[in-house]
């Protein structure tokens, strides 16, 4: 779908933010995304043709969530040098990248981002808020093993940071590496093996990993962001 995306009213605008990895930035665009019940509204009539046809039915609160990760993600492209396009969407809720082009969106709460580049084969990002210890709880043993508890143990880090950014990190890679893989993965499909005070590292399954034209083990950067913690991959095989 190509739809005019710079300055049309009512949209919210775009921040960006150029992360610094490996000592080139990385542009990211944010925007917030309308709660306010009359705003809303208005926003997601005036945009309602962005919306796939499994979302024309949805609540006001995941279209609002679409339109504004589609906003963020035209910006985005546009950088790329690919403008006035609305990223659609796959019968599988992925997104469809114009040729030539990998990225990535994710949505919390009130704020959307999305990044894309055109010279990564590997690109995810996520956005949490830090989950509660009851969550955590919960979900725990579905996210990280006796192994990897040990390395999250032995991070300089809040327990309760660090296992959101492990959460965040398998979410950016599953991201990542869906275009290869092309199903559902649950967390067990990746191993942390290493985490620093930007980095965490993230081993796939040897199952998985034999379609993915990568390395098995993939850096995920991590940042505070507002009250979002944020993860980010950019990566291409070794050369």
């Amino acid at each position: 779908m190509t739809i005019t995306a710079n300055n049309l009213p009512g949209l919210p605008p775009v921040t960006r933010l150029d992360w610094q990895i490996a000592g080139q930035p990385v542009p990211l665009f944010f925007a917030e995304i309308p709660s306010a019940e009359d705003t809303r509204t208005d926003y997601i009539q005036q945009y309602k043709a962005w919306l796939p046809s499994p979302l024309v039915s949805a609540n006001a609160s995941r279209q609002a969530e679409f339109i504004t990760g589609r906003l963020c993600s035209a910006a985005a492209l546009a950088v790329q040098g690919i403008e006035h396009h609305v990223v659609g969407s796959n019968t599988d809720r992925s997104p469809i990248w114009p040729g030539g082009v990998r990225g990535a969106i994710s949505h919390k709460n009130h704020l959307a981002v999305a990044v894309a580049s055109n010279n990564a084969q590997f690109v995810g990002v996520d956005l949490e808020v830090e989950l509660s210890a009851s969550r955590i709880a919960r979900i725990k043993s579905k996210i990280i093993d006796q192994q990897e508890m040990a390395v999250l143990e032995a991070a300089d880090i809040d327990f309760v940071a660090g296992f959101t950014l492990v959460f965040s990190a398998k979410e950016t890679l599953y991201k990542a590496i869906y275009p290869f893989v092309k199903r559902y993965l649950g967390f067990s499909t990746s191993k942390l093996t290493g985490f620093t005070d930007d980095t965490l590292t993230l081993e796939l399954r040897p199952d998985i990993a034999q379609f993915v034209p990568h390395p098995a083990s993939f850096s995920i950067k991590h940042r505070h962001f507002r009250d979002f913690r944020l993860t980010l991959l950019i990566s291409n095989p070794p050369v």
